[in-house]
């Protein structure tokens, strides 16, 4: 008898299916691949031989300058690209090349990565993000300077924006990290010795009390340096971020915890004489963004004592920072490349600050990440000063804590210059 052969279609159809499926996810994976790392590479392998620069146009924002890499080291600098408006990192790229610029004076300008015996200055670094700070344009200089450490005190109730610290005495940016530790713990016995101590952090990780005018947040400053076992003045003094573009209006600055409604040339008069009374060695904003008349008068005032800072005024702009050196203003920029958008345009700002004599202070902005690239510019500038909050909360820790490891790597090259940095006004006060 012969036996029927049954052929079962069902199970037939069923792998035909999962190697279709299979076949349709490899293809959609390999395409993924190719939008998101290989046009990359290659957008960075144009731009580099080019030596070109490239700044949110075409499709997305790929920035690439001769200030981007030393001559002759592996490009690693790309951390941030954007395609069709998608956002993703680069690996680190081992076998493309910087070419140095043929002009002899920018070619003098960037940095000898091999005259050091740090690894991470060798030909072939341990990892990108370690030497990160290596791979961004110093002009004129192979030694690092470590940031300043700048310790944020919210301002809470009151019309100035925060009170913030800046160590004197310290020679070793670690050194500065443990004295304003002893100063953040010291104003939170302060503010409950006088009963205005408000349980939680404000934005930047400073205390947000309950201030009744201005003047008393700097009275507290004074207090907690000295709890800490500090002469105001010599070992620490104080920097405040007045945001005054916040209560101007029409020409007339309000302050409502003052009591107190002026103009330009009373709002300079007031912040002179703190300058007077207290150990303040930087103003923020001191006056409106656009009040370019109360600037001159400011800076005219009290630009050869202290540090103008101009955030609102310049907000990381080119343009605007060059009008402001045009007008004499101010004699600082903050710096926040998350702000303009392009480190290209940073750099620009911060070199063209070093070339008028300008300071710069690298900072962070409200809504922070753990990333902790801002430690990196902040030493690859030679910014002296960056400024990203209290000693508070991990986003702000994480650059910290990347400032300990770089002062590590660099060793003696990475002094912290405390009151050296601000000449001679850090003896007054």
């Amino acid at each position: 008898m012969l036996r029927e052969k049954t052929i079962t279609l069902g199970n037939t159809t069923k792998k035909n299916g999962a190697i279709t499926r299979l076949f349709i996810f490899l293809t959609t994976a390999g395409f993924l691949t190719l939008l998101r790392v290989v046009l990359p590479l290659v957008m960075i392998f144009l731009a580099a031989m080019s030596s070109a620069e490239t700044e949110g146009k075409g499709f997305g924002t790929l920035v690439v300058t001769e200030q981007g890499a030393v001559d002759g080291s592996v490009i690693r600098d790309f951390r941030t690209v954007a395609w069709l408006g998608i956002p993703y990192a680069i690996p680190p790229v081992g076998s493309l090349r910087w070419k140095a610029p043929k002009d002899p004076a920018s070619r003098d300008r960037m940095l000898s990565a091999r005259s050091y015996g740090n690894p991470c200055f060798q030909e072939t670094p341990k990892s990108s993000e370690d030497c990160l700070y290596l791979n961004i344009w110093r002009p004129d200089s192979t030694v690092k300077k470590l940031p300043v450490f700048v310790f944020i005190h919210g301002g809470g109730n009151i019309d100035f924006q925060d009170y913030q610290v800046i160590p004197l005495r310290a020679r070793r940016y670690s050194e500065a990290l443990a004295e304003v530790v002893v100063i953040y713990r010291a104003m939170k016995d302060a503010l409950r010795a006088h009963g205005v101590f408000r349980a939680g952090v404000a934005d930047e990780g400073g205390y947000a009390p309950e201030l009744k005018t201005n003047e008393q947040g700097f009275e507290l400053m004074v207090e907690a340096i000295e709890r800490a076992g500090l002469k105001p003045g010599k070992d620490a003094a104080i920097a405040v971020d007045v945001a005054s573009s916040h209560f101007y209006d029409n020409g007339r600055y309000r302050m409502v915890a003052e009591g107190v409604e002026t103009d330009a040339e009373g709002m300079v008069k007031r912040l002179a004489d703190w300058c007077r009374r207290y150990p303040i060695l930087s103003i923020e904003d001191g006056v409106a963004e656009d009040d370019w008349a109360g600037w001159r008068l400011l800076t005219e005032r009290l630009g050869s004592q202290v540090q103008l800072i101009g955030d609102d005024l310049f907000v990381t702009n080119p343009a605007r920072l060059r009008k402001g050196i045009e007008e004499g203003v101010a004699n600082a920029v903050l710096v926040k490349m998350n702000q303009i958008g392009t480190l290209t345009e940073t750099l620009e700002v911060t070199e063209m600050a070093r070339r008028h004599g300008y300071r710069s202070v690298v900072s962070a902005r409200s809504g922070e990440t753990e990333d902790d690239t801002m430690a990196d510019l902040a030493v690859a500038t030679g910014a002296g000063q960056i400024k990203v909050g209290a000693i508070a909360r991990s986003e702000r820790l994480a650059k910290y804590n990347r400032l300990l490891r770089i002062e590590e790597e660099l060793a003696e090259r990475g002094a912290n210059y405390g009151s050296g940095l601000f000449g001679g006004w850090a003896s007054t006060g």
